[in-house]
């Protein structure tokens, strides 16, 4: 699936100043939100694949949400690393590899609730028809 004209703007803007952001999406500013450039490569088509997202820390833990803003379905990226867990996070100036784990259970549960504890808009976590994974980046 190709990228969002605003998701190639975020991908450039991030690595051109070393994960710093200025772009906005409506009301909401990327100004200061915790992102993070997922690399994964494709399940079915093995080519290297760039998700800008949201991620959240727990100790020494990275972790990232299937949120996709709402949509009915899992992104992408979730597929990729289903398939292929090894993957490469950029984090500022950073890039480094990492090993995806998906959080189930209660642990995941957990998980969710914190991170709406840290961030009251993840509330709609709590409403949505499908279940959100949370995937830990085991960085390496």
């Amino acid at each position: 699936m190709p990228l969002s004209e605003f998701s190639i703007r975020v991908i450039d803007e991030f690595r051109a100043n070393g994960g710093q952001l200025t772009l906005s999406l409506g009301d909401f500013s990327l100004k200061d939100a915790n992102m993070l450039l997922l690399n994964t490569t494709g399940a079915r088509t093995g080519k290297q694949r760039t998700a800008p997202m949201g991620y959240w820390t727990e100790g020494t833990d990275t972790y990232v949400m299937g949120i996709d803003a709402g949509a009915p379905k899992h992104p992408q990226w979730y597929w990729n690393l289903l398939a292929n867990p090894d993957v490469t996070v950029e984090l500022g100036a950073e890039t480094r590899r990492a090993r995806a784990v998906v959080i189930e259970g209660t642990e995941r549960d957990r998980l969710i609730e914190k991170f709406i504890e840290q961030d009251p808009r993840l509330r709609l976590l709590r409403t949505m028809s499908r279940l959100v994974p949370v995937v830990r980046l085991g960085l390496l």
